[in-house]
């Protein structure tokens, strides 16, 4: 009995402390980020911190996107560009940053085992996928753009950088459940 309380208390702590290192984690690849003159959206490795979340919390993965959030809209400037403030979410970025949150609520419960290296490319995609339907819906709707204008600035110039973070988090997470498995 002493022993599961005393595993339960591990795996407590130990989700405690990754849901504050990937709200840090959120809030740091915010600011990695790469503008690009013909969109108001920049590329950030933002993506990447949420697909890795999602397999290293798992079901707890909203978490961190909901502190993140909950952190911008309360004035700490952890948005792109030290961005905050609930304003900041109504800005061309805001259903990406909503997308983030509901990608972390939704992808966990298809988290595939074994997670292989193709398993977890198909899951990011998946992730992707949510993330950037709310972008294109907000940037539609919001800012009225016709939907051929929001892909054109807030999906193709996007395509290359996220395969590029999906492959690495693929892989990452590959290596840690083939290490974890052991």
């Amino acid at each position: 009995m002493k022993a599961v309380a005393l595993d339960q208390k591990k795996m407590l702590s130990r989700d405690v402390v990754l849901v504050g290192i990937f709200t840090f984690l959120m809030a740091l690849s915010a600011n990695v980020r790469i503008p690009l003159f013909f969109t108001p959206v920049p590329i950030t490795l933002q993506t990447l911190i949420v697909c890795l979340s999602i397999v290293f919390l798992k079901n707890k993965a909203f978490l961190p996107q909901a502190f993140y959030l909950t952190a911008g809209i309360l004035g700490l400037p952890v948005f792109t560009n030290g961005g905050s403030g609930f304003l900041y979410l109504s800005g061309p970025t805001g259903g990406y940053l909503l997308g983030f949150l509901a990608a972390a609520a939704i992808a966990p419960s298809f988290l595939p085992k074994p997670a292989t290296f193709m398993k977890l490319f198909f899951l990011f995609i998946f992730v992707n996928v949510i993330v950037y339907c709310l972008g294109l819906a907000w940037l539609v709707n919001l800012y009225h753009f016709s939907l051929m204008a929001a892909i054109s600035a807030g999906l193709l110039p996007f395509i290359a950088p996220e395969l590029l973070k999906i492959l690495t988090a693929a892989a990452v997470s590959a290596h840690v459940n083939l290490r974890d498995a052991r």
